[in-house]
């Protein structure tokens, strides 16, 4: 953001200037859907969910080929959004980061978690997010390094400060590409706002998860002196911490690093991050007790040693049991979902409610649900398991369930049932047990 003051006069001028800059902006919106198409056009600007489109769903279906370079299959299927939504400077970055987008996590709620895969299609709602926020309507089609640097004219520095709340003129994509490809220019400009004391107005969250998202040491470095160095600024401090898991694991471990070396841990902003990468802070749940030193440890303990993790799991403790759970997804999410297995078959009856916790918040609803099937399966007995198991069954096909039940049609279940008879007997077993119940409700 521009820091400099200006007179009523020309706040006035520079009014009138970011309203032309967007209105030309907007109208070449409209353009752009006629040259692309109704279906392109509304998958990229997110006027549908996610990939809840032609276009997205057509993606996701072709992230089950293991042989699919995806870059070539955006160049394939969206092809006319090139130069148009999609700025042509943009090309190259967009087809990196296609392809190595499984260098980073993958989940893209505000639930988020560190947690990667080494399955693509765990991936979809983060390469469609990507291709989004390269084609965001209100972003101008400029050099990062440029705008970085307020090196811009005029009525774009305007439109910029009046758009402070949509844009900074960049993404983090952008600034991750190009500090990872010898952009020097931007390197120079990042560096400079991370070290010079009048950059703390130009430091944005997506000048943050550049960095983070760049396999860039240094600058990894220089985010932590910048954490470290935050003091009375609770909000750098809270924008660092709650976005340093949203990368490369070398870029949440050099932060990570920073807060244990200097017992960061004590101040409020770092307890709420912790708490949301762990996912132990929700909206429910914000007790900030939970989240301490010994925490910390867990996590560092975790990563770094498989027999402080196996030890862990094998404990009796919610919290060492959970950490061991989350160190392993955040290398891959397959070895978590092993983890998940064995506890399900063999785990005592609070390590299967911890187990349950954890894989309510995997994004994964095919493996949350065959891992609930089995529970309900096995543990349909213990009241208090099934209570926190349930919310895996069926999870993100509930809402398509009861609109067809609504108008009294039949919907496909392929992927979540091996038969119509595996189906038909789930319900009849959550009949029983909801019969069973005794009582309005209960809690555990």
């Amino acid at each position: 953001m521009n820091e400099r003051k200006y007179t009523s006069e020309e706040r006035f001028r520079r009014g009138a200037l970011a309203k032309e800059y967007s209105d030309m902006l907007r109208k070449k919106g409209e353009r752009n859907r006629k040259l692309v198409g109704d279906d392109l056009h509304d998958f990229l600007s997110a006027l549908r969910h996610m990939n809840n489109t032609r276009i997205g769903s057509a993606l996701t279906e072709a992230l089950n080929d293991p042989q699919l370079k995806l870059s070539e299959w955006i160049l394939t299927h969206m092809k006319p959004a090139f130069g148009a939504m999609l700025h042509e400077r943009d090309r190259e970055a967009i087809l990196y980061w296609a392809d190595h987008i499984r260098e980073i996590p993958y989940t893209v709620s505000y639930y988020r978690r560190p947690f990667r895969s080494s399955d693509p299609v765990a991936y979809a709602d983060m390469v469609i997010g990507m291709l989004r926020s390269f084609a965001m309507e209100w972003m101008p089609d400029l050099d990062p390094a440029k705008v970085l640097t307020r090196d811009i004219p005029e009525e774009v520095d305007a439109y910029l400060d009046e758009a402070v709340w949509r844009t900074p003129g960049y993404n983090d994509w952008q600034i991750a590409y190009a500090l990872d490809h010898g952009n020097t220019a931007v390197s120079d400009a990042v560096t400079r706002i991370l070290t010079e004391e009048n950059g703390m107005g130009r430091i944005t969250i997506p000048l943050i998860r550049g960095v983070i998202k760049s396999h860039r040491a240094d600058l990894h470095d220089l985010m932590g002196k910048l954490l470290l160095a935050a003091k009375l600024q609770e909000g750098l401090r809270q924008a660092i911490c709650e976005n340093c898991d949203c990368g490369t694991p070398e870029a949440f471990r050099a932060i990570l690093g920073v807060i244990a070396e200097h017992d960061l841990i004590r101040f409020s902003a770092v307890k709420r991050a912790v708490g949301v990468w762990l996912g132990i802070m929700t909206e429910e749940t914000r007790d900030l007790d939970r989240v301490s030193g010994k925490s910390l440890r867990l996590i560092l303990d975790c990563l770094d040693s498989p027999e402080a993790r196996a030890e862990s799991l094998a404990a009796e403790d919610a919290m060492a049991i959970h950490i061991a759970l989350w160190s392993l997804a955040f290398t891959d999410v397959d070895g978590a979902v092993t983890a998940l297995d064995f506890l399900v078959h063999n785990g005592s009856r609070h390590q299967l409610l911890v187990a349950g916790y954890f894989a309510a918040q995997l994004e994964n609803p095919f493996v949350a649900h065959r891992l609930a099937k089995t529970v309900l399966k096995t543990h349909g007995d213990k009241a208090d398991v099934v209570a926190v198991w349930l919310s895996c069954f069926l999870d993100d096909a509930s809402s398509r369930l009861w609109e067809a039940h609504r108008a009294g049609k039949s919907t496909s279940m392929r992927g979540y049932f091996d038969s119509t008879e595996e189906a038909r007997a789930y319900s009849d077993l959550l009949s029983a047990l909801l019969n069973s119940f005794v009582g309005k409700e209960k809690i555990y």
